[in-house]
């Protein structure tokens, strides 16, 4: 690497400019709050999916891989920083890291898949093997969480030595005067997330119609992508549109403005990783009702930060509610102690800062005369493909 440039290039499926995703919510934030600083890594975005059906995903992902041929030939990639999750993107991803290795380039991979051990105990013997080899082509990977680094080590056979446990940040609120909790007659709750199964919505939307909620002062807004048109079918059908309402997806300012004016947050998925939309109340003193999945019990405990159910149990889920709408000081003391737990664990500048002593770290380690060595082969292999 020469002395003062870093050229850094994230693949992210889906891609910045478009995704509505959590990875490329987290990526966008990296960026910022990189952008801030003086001798930050230059970054290159490249999109492996795209946005349309399979043409698209298999056009974006050859370009994916051209690019990554071609910048790494010549010497103009230092580090390669892959986001992971399950499925198609393991498998093209894999590709990636494996390719970027024999080029010579440090690979970081960062998993962010909240089914990847779903995924991942369902494949074929050799789709694991092959895996298994692309995860350890890998200098170092980023997992959100002590569960997720214990499954690599346990099942999917990663070295323990590459795995480092860096957990999600979002910057904090650009509004600091925020209205305070209770300030309106109804209770207003706020779920931000891809709607659906996953994410809890048929119990949210049951816990909604609970006779102890009908009962009470409160508006929703459930926003998000997926099955806007399929909750809002079933919000008219419960009769809830007068107190619910589904904008679909909101960009980065509707959702602060809906946040700053939210009194409770509310995710209860059946998997996660470690949600966004979390840490974003978190950061806005947003008292968060949410379950024990993914990483999420390692930052959060029942009753001391936030308020916990199971999965699918929309009575519990219901009950929580009423708890927080009944009770304006309980959402106060709630959210200023899941703002703590951001402040210390979770803005975007501790996350920042770590991935980026690692890509020092990693880029420290390869070495010089390997990475020449490396691109002369990948040099030839981009010269032989253009014959």
């Amino acid at each position: 690497m020469k002395t003062g440039r870093m050229l850094v290039t994230m693949f992210a499926g889906g891609g910045v400019a478009h995704t509505s995703g959590g990875v490329g919510t987290f990526i966008r934030y990296l960026e910022d709050e990189w952008a801030t600083r003086a001798g930050g890594p230059q970054v290159r975005v490249i999109d492996t999916r795209g946005k349309g059906g399979k043409a698209s995903m298999a056009w974006h992902f050859l370009a994916a891989l051209s690019s990554l041929l071609g910048l790494g030939a010549i010497g103009r990639i230092d580090l390669l920083h892959i986001h992971m999750s399950a499925y198609g993107s393991a498998l093209r991803k894999g590709v990636l890291a494996v390719l970027g290795s024999m080029l010579g380039i440090p690979v970081i991979v960062h998993m962010h898949g909240s089914n990847f051990g779903e995924f991942f105990s369902k494949l074929p013997g050799p789709g694991r093997r092959a895996l298994r080899f692309a995860l350890n082509r890998a200098q170092h990977i980023i997992v959100l969480g002590k569960g997720w680094r214990d499954f690599l080590i346990a099942e999917a056979g990663v070295a323990p030595q590459k795995i480092v446990v860096i957990f999600n940040g979002v910057p904090g609120p650009r509004d600091t005067n925020q209205p305070a909790s209770g300030s309106g007659n109804a209770a207003r709750i706020v779920f931000l997330g891809q709607l659906g199964e996953r994410k809890g919505v048929p119990e949210l939307l049951a816990a909604f119609q609970s006779r102890q909620l009908l009962s009470r002062p409160w508006t929703a807004t459930v926003a998000g992508d997926g099955a806007v048109t399929e909750t809002r079918t079933a919000v008219a059908q419960a009769g809830l549109q007068d107190r619910v309402s589904v904008p679909g997806w909101l960009d980065r300012d509707a959702t602060g403005e809906l946040l700053r004016n939210a009194d409770i947050f509310v995710l209860p998925s059946h998997f996660e990783a470690m949600p966004i939309a979390i840490l974003e109340a978190m950061a806005h003193r947003v008292p968060v009702i949410a379950t024990p999945v993914g990483a999420i019990p390692e930052f959060l405990t029942d009753g001391q930060n936030a308020l916990l159910v199971p999965p699918g149990a929309q009575d519990q889920l219901a009950d929580a509610l009423a708890r927080l709408i009944d009770d304006p000081n309980e959402r106060s003391r709630l959210g200023a102690a899941g703002h703590r737990v951001f402040h210390d664990r979770f803005d975007i500048s501790v996350a920042a800062n770590q991935i980026l002593a690692l890509y020092h770290s990693a880029v420290a380690a390869s070495g010089e005369k390997g990475r020449r060595k490396a691109r002369d082969i990948g040099a030839l292999i981009f010269l032989l493909l253009l014959l």
